[in-house]
């Protein structure tokens, strides 16, 4: 299987970007897949955690800093795709968009963590119109947003019916408001490394990896 490249990425801080990226990275290696992840965030959040790894269990993902590539993400991507099965880049929350823009150039997906908040709605829409102008170049790119930190509250219902209804692709797997994301990044590990404790969160970040796996064709 040729290299494939999923970016995390969207306008509003504070949407769970790297949680996403550091489960979904975990979970395709530890199903046997080389993967990659490249930090673009200069907050580091991705690059931390998988480095808090204690040294005699550390995570099988691997991880590379190129928080300071910005517009030449690309560029600095390309010559590492011989190498792995798949890389995963996290991206800062931006409107000015420059490093998300340069990576979503030569990635074959992009995954939009949100929650179920109108703000979030909003930056979602701009990431929309961004993935639009981007397919004039990279006209191959998917796009779906995720659903993170959901609730039966009627206002996570109304956002994401709203999400719907408004033509913007949303993932059928939903992520829960759950402490086990903390707890791993805290220990540098992932939910599905963590126990019984944490099995509901494991398999939120399995179904997640299965959806996205079948959608693309990627099986």
């Amino acid at each position: 299987m040729s290299c494939r490249i999923l970016t995390t990425g969207n306008f509003k801080g504070g949407v769970g970007k790297s949680t996403t990226a550091v489960c979904v990275a975990e979970e395709l290696a530890l199903r046997g897949r080389k993967v990659l992840i490249a930090n673009a965030d200069p907050q580091g959040t991705a690059m931390q955690w998988v480095k808090s790894a204690p040294a005699n269990d550390p995570m099988r993902v691997e991880v590379v800093d190129l928080a300071q590539a910005k517009g030449n993400l690309h560029r600095m991507l390309e010559p590492l795709v011989s190498d792995y099965d798949a890389i995963v880049v996290d991206c800062p929350p931006s409107m000015d968009a420059e490093a998300m823009r340069s990576a979503l150039l030569v990635s074959d997906l992009c995954v939009m963590p949100m929650q179920p908040t109108p703000a979030d709605y909003w930056a979602t829409q701009g990431m929309q119109e961004l993935i639009t102008a981007v397919r004039g170049v990279n006209s191959s790119l998917a796009a779906f947003a995720l659903a993170n930190r959901t609730s039966g509250s009627r206002i996570c219902r109304q956002v994401l019916e709203v999400m719907r209804e408004s033509g913007i692709p949303l993932l059928g797997t939903q992520l829960r408001t759950r402490v086990s994301f903390q707890e791993a990044a805290v220990r540098g590990t992932v939910p599905a490394r963590m126990g019984s404790a944490h099995k509901k969160a494991a398999m939120e970040i399995k179904s997640i990896t299965d959806e996205l796996l079948q959608r693309m064709g990627w099986q």
